[in-house]
């Protein structure tokens, strides 16, 4: 509001910035925000987070090596809870 009232563009930035910050954010990916609420919902939503994750590297959208790392730190964090939740309700032999 302040940016548009103003017409100053350092404060248009600075709101998109935020905006896409707090989007990213809410991504269901590894220890990211998203990612917890992932896990509270079902286990399974992080994969869908890291199969949204994935096809946004593929398709190029997304270049940022930071994003490779928080992908990379997703992978480990949702397979360690995939296989947490498998032993934990006895479902091991669907991990093949």
């Amino acid at each position: 509001i302040g940016g548009m009232a103003t017409d100053s563009q350092l404060l248009l930035a600075l709101a998109d910035f935020g905006y896409m910050i707090n989007l990213f954010n809410l991504m269901p990916i590894g220890s990211l925000d998203g990612g917890k609420i992932g896990e509270a919902i079902h286990p399974y939503v992080g994969v869908v987070g890291l199969m949204g994750g994935s096809s946004l590297i593929f398709l190029g959208a997304m270049s940022n090596p930071i994003f490779y790392l928080v992908m990379l730190t997703g992978v480990y964090s949702t397979g360690s809870r995939l296989l947490s939740y498998h032993k934990l309700f006895g479902f091991e032999g669907l991990l093949l």
